[in-house]
């Protein structure tokens, strides 16, 4: 039975793709395992779980169709939302704690450049979810626009 038929690939995706890549592959390179390297993983893991978070909140209504119960199908929308926001806030969060305790270089405090978008996502993650998809511009795109 795949994880994510029972609420646990969003979860599982996080740990995959941030402690056991990151600090694995490190522990794979350096020939020793450091706590210090898992944690400086969180922060993208938790990337990764809230791509994948927002991807199932877009496809509710195809899962519970289908009787996969994801994380956000087996949450609600709303509780799926809060927890994105709060997934993409930890992100900044999780790396500025590492900073102050200095398990990261201050080099990492370049997350601050992607804030804005942050922020944007924030804001669309607090709204419900729109009823069909904005339509397609001339640029082919999405929600832009063509060049004049």
């Amino acid at each position: 039975m795949p994880l994510k038929s029972i609420g646990l690939g969003e979860p599982a995706v996080f740990l995959v793709w941030g402690p056991l890549m990151i600090g694995g592959g490190y522990a794979m390179i350096a020939g020793q395992v450091s706590p210090v390297a898992f944690y400086a993983s969180v922060p993208y893991g938790l990337g990764v779980m809230s791509i994948l978070v927002g991807k199932h909140i877009d496809q509710m209504d195809f899962d519970r169709g289908k009787s996969i119960r994801t994380l956000p199908v087996l949450l609600g929308e709303r509780a799926a939302r809060a927890l994105n926001v709060a997934t993409v806030a930890l992100i900044y969060a999780a790396t500025a704690a590492l900073i102050v305790l200095g398990l990261l270089t201050p080099f990492a405090a370049l997350i601050v450049v992607a804030l804005p978008r942050a922020w944007r996502a924030i804001i669309l993650m607090s709204e419900p979810r729109p009823a069909s998809a904005p339509a397609a511009t001339s640029a082919g795109r999405c929600g832009t626009t063509a060049p004049a």
